[in-house]
Parts: C-alpha cells; sequence; structure tokens
C-alpha cells in the first residue's frame, strides 16, 4: 500500500478486486491516516478473499457448487443480498448482483479494455 499526499488530504492506493484501489483521507495526521487507510484495505482484502469468484474457499465459490440448494447464511450475507434486491428493485431490474451478464461484454483479466457504454 501506498500512502501519497493529496490536493485535500491523503491518498492510499493498493491492489484489490483485480485493480486498483483507493481510500481518500481527510484532516488527519499522517500517522491516523496511515493506519486508517491499512484498516480500510484490511476490510477491502476480506471482502474480496470471501466473495472472489475466483478463489476456490471464498462463500461464493461455495455458493456455485450447491447448484441451487438452500445453505446456511449469516448476517453479513443477509445484509448484502437484501442490499442487492433493493437495488435490483429500484433499478427497475437493472442493477444485478452477479456479473455474468456483465462478463458478456466484459473481459475480466489484466490488459482487457472496458466495452463501450453501449455495450454495457
Amino acid at each position: 500500500m501506498r500512502l501519497e499526499a493529496g490536493a485535500s488530504g491523503w491518498v492510499a492506493r493498493f491492489p484489490c478486486f483485480a485493480g486498483p484501489g483507493e481510500i481518500h483521507l481527510r484532516s488527519c495526521p499522517r500517522r491516523a491516516a496511515l493506519e486508517l487507510a491499512r484498516l480500510g484495505a484490511a476490510e477491502a482484502w476480506r471482502i474480496q478473499d470471501r466473495y472472489s469468484r475466483y478463489r476456490e474457499d471464498s462463500w461464493t465459490s461455495f455458493l456455485r457448487t450447491t447448484a441451487g440448494d438452500w445453505v446456511e447464511t449469516d448476517e453479513e450475507i443477509e445484509r448484502l443480498l437484501d442490499f442487492a434486491e433493493t437495488g435490483h428493485q429500484l433499478s427497475g431490474g437493472r442493477f444485478d448482483l452477479t456479473s455474468g451478464v456483465l462478463r458478456r461484454v466484459w473481459a475480466f483479466r489484466p490488459g482487457a479494455r472496458p466495452p463501450s457504454r453501449a455495450a454495457v
């Protein structure tokens, strides 16, 4: 992780979710910014590890192996799914928690170029 002075505070940069992650912090000393950035990056990495479709030990991979069977969840997963359902309802179905539809036009690999707005 790199912590750099930005125009209005600190910017922490770190790799996450197969791309660049950033945390912007204002009005705090460098030492506090570094500690807060470490906490934020650790949480992003925790979420990445728990839900990554590319990790065999992730909850997402586990869910894929259940082939539609009922599974036990915890409060975090229930809240995430409720949030996704709310987004789906509010967007008239345009918000989709899964990446399956988007993967038809977007190659999620190093060096891949984003698709056009029209394709998305």
